[in-house]
């Protein structure tokens, strides 16, 4: 039972974790998701399991990287955190001016 117990909390943590960062990209402006309904008549799902903790799928989002050198890297993670999206587009980071 403690082995059960165990390996659903782990189960749940990660799905927990992965919801979490996908929020963070989302909430610092880094990812900016779409649902794009000419590509689908259908709402994106979300991957795997995270529809039962209420998270929603996305079909296409843009990537705004800080760094052109990391631009590569950055793709893949959010690639990894969004994989339901099928377009992925990278800006460069807008720059906030100061009135």
């Amino acid at each position: 039972m403690l082995v059960v117990m165990t390996l659903l909390a782990l189960f749940f943590g990660y799905h927990l974790n992965w919801i979490r960062q996908r929020r963070a990209a989302i909430a610092t402006g880094e990812v900016v998701p779409t649902f794009n309904l000419k590509q689908s008549s259908f709402p994106p799902v979300a991957p795997g399991l995270l529809g039962i903790f209420g998270e929603r799928g996305y079909n296409e989002f843009t990537v705004h990287y800080r760094d052109p050198i990391h631009r590569e890297g950055e793709l893949k993670r959010v690639k990894k955190l969004f994989p339901e999206a099928e377009a992925v587009f990278a800006t460069p980071m807008p720059t906030r001016s100061l009135p």
